[in-house]
């Protein structure tokens, strides 16, 4: 993968156990402040978890819920240029 992206996500810490920190590619996650689905706090500390190990994870907070924000598509979509050079 040249990019990992991730709207509204979250790991149960015990997924990342055990796991070896190395190289992964970027990884963007973003995640709205009003998610009733999966709360703020549990979106950032799966964020910094993954951080811990792959240490290159850009979070982006948006106002909004769980939904993919119009916001959050065209940053997806400008980091993806960005990669491919387009």
């Amino acid at each position: 993968f040249s990019a990992i992206f991730a709207v509204a996500g979250a790991l149960e810490a015990e997924l990342l156990e055990g796991l070896v920190p190395g190289r992964l590619p970027p990884f963007y996650a973003y995640h709205g402040r009003r998610d009733p689905v999966i709360g703020l706090a549990r979106g950032r500390r799966t964020a910094a978890a993954i951080e811990s190990l792959a240490g290159r994870v850009r979070f982006e907070e948006f106002d909004g819920g769980h939904t993919v924000d119009p916001s959050v598509r065209a940053d997806v979509e400008r980091q993806i240029q960005a990669l491919y050079g387009t």
